[in-house]
């Protein structure tokens, strides 16, 4: 009976946590060296120079996309100070009363292309 109590005592020394962490750290970094071994040599040269083309070859079309984006919303602007202009010349020539209901179609009009200009752009910018 002593040998049962003095075992349930040394029970409490044993350390019990399980080895189960070290063998998958030691696997992670197992295989992260066998990832790093399988492109070495030329192949890492090879691979380099591929990804290098195909970053300069995404962020030439980044650029030319937000070109033409620029020279768009120029012509926006250009279109919508025309329409301002319009509307400008327009209450001139007619009565304040009539160009009232005028005024606000075009001004709905003119906030609709400025708002799906500013959608085109902001899409453009979150995709780039």
């Amino acid at each position: 009976m002593d040998e049962n109590l003095a075992a349930a005592d040394r029970i409490d020394e044993v350390d019990i946590t399980p080895p189960i962490a070290e063998k998958k750290q030691n696997g992670f970094i197992q295989s992260a060296k066998n990832a790093i071994n399988t492109i070495k040599g030329k192949d890492l040269e090879t691979k380099i120079e591929e990804f290098s083309s195909e970053i300069t070859m995404v962020i030439e079309g980044i650029s030319d996309d937000q070109e033409r984006l620029d020279k768009t919303n120029q012509q926006l602007k250009d279109k919508l100070q025309a329409l301002d202009e319009r509307i400008t010349a327009i209450e001139r020539t007619v009565g304040k009363k009539a160009v009232g209901i005028t005024i606000v179609r075009q001004l709905t009009w003119l906030a609709g292309i400025v708002s799906v200009a500013i959608i085109i752009v902001s899409i453009v910018r979150l995709l780039g």
